[in-house]
């Protein structure tokens, strides 16, 4: 499946100052901007379909209806959970470098290091708002019309939807800075 997200969705708080700097690595900064994009498309691509799976299970994960992206994805705002779920991989994964010897965290000069981990803890509390909001007013509307390989089909949420998941999954559960 193709990303349904670019990175044009990461602004405000989800912004990633790497896709459009990198100043301490020494390389150009169009070079350091197109390499962070590639690797954001990569995670974008690995944690889409980790939350699409989780989200309305295996089976509409592989081939989602335009009706279900509609309700993930805010194409005119750029929001979406999927950002919130990427911003938090990326981010965790990107915390320090691993190296030759060992886990390093760049230090660039006038800087102080601070953690990402409070910004990380309320985007993905604020995707697990938003999962929980789609999926009751998926329970209240009962079924959704949707078009799968060009046939109106009506999926019933109790039926088709609930059955594919299991709501203690992560992206339905809230964290905390602490991680307890």
């Amino acid at each position: 499946m193709e990303n349904l997200i670019d990175s044009s969705y990461f602004w405000g708080e989800l912004e990633i100052d790497s896709l459009f700097t990198n100043q301490a690595s020494g390389i150009p900064l169009t070079e350091a901007g197109n390499n962070s994009a590639s690797e954001l498309d990569r995670y974008i691509a690995k944690y889409q379909k980790y939350y699409l799976e989780q989200m309305f299970g295996e089976t509409l994960a592989a081939n989602l209806p335009s009706e279900l992206i509609d309700l993930i994805r805010d194409e005119q705002l750029k929001t979406s959970p999927i950002a919130n779920c990427v911003y938090y991989f990326y981010m965790r994964s990107n915390q320090s470098k691993t190296t030759g010897a060992g886990e390093v965290k760049m230090d660039i000069i006038r800087t102080r290091a601070v953690s990402a981990s409070e910004k990380m803890c309320r985007a993905w509390n604020e995707m697990v708002k938003l999962n929980r909001k789609i999926h009751e007013d998926l329970y209240n509307a009962e079924t959704i019309t949707v078009t799968i390989d060009d046939v109106e089909t009506e999926l019933n949420y109790l039926d088709d939807i609930y059955p594919e998941i299991c709501l203690s999954d992560n992206i339905f559960g809230t964290i905390n800075t602490f991680n307890i």
